[in-house]
């Protein structure tokens, strides 16, 4: 189930856009550098938050960072927010073409269990309230309030929702059937209903 692990965060990253026209904060870009030494056992550095100098601008630094052979990539910080969603399916399995698409039946049949699999939602919350998600969710954080618990990351948005349906619904009851149906949710709300936050607040800094 790893390979459908993987593609399920391939998802996530997917429903979380930057927010309406690719709007970024003035001053800073997001930077990864290159591992150093060539070996492997070399920890390439995380992403950093970099505070750009006086009077250059972001489009300057990233042709500046660019072409600096010691950077992996770099990003504005873009500004991201959820987008609004129903996560309340209507009754009944809903066809999903994804799933057909990767053959996930396939994949099912050749694992035993995904229950003690865990993936970490990193969105608005989930709300494990709803019947396809009941028996999935094991804790939960709130970076926006710094509390801990799965009412401490309540979902007042959808989208996290939505993104852990498509993760981890299980078989059976209303709505979608998820890549990872069984696997445990670790639900992180770095969204609210309706704020913009930095890139590097949601990302690099948790």
């Amino acid at each position: 189930m790893q390979g459908a692990t993987v593609l399920a965060s391939l998802l996530v990253l997917l429903l979380l856009l930057p927010f309406g026209n690719c709007d970024y904060i003035s001053g800073q870009v997001i930077v990864k550098y290159k591992a150093t030494g060539g070996s492997r056992s070399s920890a390439a550095p995380e992403p950093a938050l970099l505070q750009l100098q006086p009077g250059e601008d972001v489009e300057m630094a990233l042709k500046r960072l660019q072409s600096d052979p010691r950077v992996e990539w770099v990003e504005p910080n873009y500004l991201v927010a959820g987008t609004q969603s129903n996560s309340w399916a209507s009754p009944g399995e809903i066809a999903n073409w994804g799933l057909t698409k990767i053959s996930a039946q396939t994949a099912w049949s050749m694992v035993n269990s995904t229950a003690s699999a865990k993936v970490c939602i990193i969105d608005s919350g989930t709300d494990c309230r709803h019947p396809d998600l009941q028996k999935n969710c094991l804790d939960g954080y709130n970076v926006l309030t710094n509390k801990r618990g799965i009412q401490a990351a309540m979902d007042d948005n959808g989208h996290g929702t939505q993104v852990a349906g498509v993760v981890a619904a299980s078989y059976g009851n209303a709505g979608i059937v998820g890549v990872a149906p069984n696997v445990g949710i670790c639900k992180y709300q770095c969204l609210s209903e309706i704020e913009q936050i930095p890139a590097s607040e949601s990302d690099v800094n948790h």
